[in-house]
């Protein structure tokens, strides 16, 4: 690891095996065959690495707790939906591919790939994704405590 650099506690736990410069086996190779680079790097297309949870039916995460931030990268299949809901964590989210309807309140706005939101504490919120479903990168600060584990369901109705 690069001097100075420090895993957040909740990554130092994981068991993950680190390459050393060079090194090529199957033990450190992703699906493609191709070195795994550190603890450190995720992808967003990829099944490994963060917790997995299952939100609603046809809508999965894979989350990445830090000490301050979280990443939950969200799939949801084609028109699936995920119920409205709050939390007390702020959300910012990035719609990464395919296309939504974004529910904030008592507003409705259809987005984009490349469309991105806020949603402050405690407002409710949802997700109706269109017919060519979509990618989500949800952040949410502080972390939440109840996506820290595998386990199932959105926040709070």
């Amino acid at each position: 690891m690069a001097p100075g650099f420090r895993l957040p506690a909740s990554r130092r736990k994981m068991r993950i095996h680190v390459l050393s410069v060079g090194q090529e086996n199957g033990d450190s190779m992703n699906r493609e065959g191709k070195p795994i680079p550190g603890p450190w790097v995720f992808h967003l297309r990829e099944e490994e690495g963060g917790t997995h949870r299952k939100l609603a039916d046809a809508i999965q995460a894979r989350v990445f707790p830090g000490d301050n931030v979280m990443l939950s990268v969200v799939r949801f299949e084609p028109n699936a939906a995920g119920r409205v809901h709050h939390h007390l964590e702020e959300q910012w989210g990035v719609l990464i591919e395919g296309s939504c309807v974004r529910i904030q309140g008592n507003e409705e706005a259809p987005m984009r790939a490349g469309s991105f939101w806020h949603t402050p504490s405690g407002v409710p919120r949802g997700l109706r994704a269109g017919a060519d479903g979509a990618l989500v990168l949800d952040i949410f600060s502080p972390p939440r405590p109840d996506y820290k584990q595998p386990g199932e369901g959105f926040g709070r109705p």
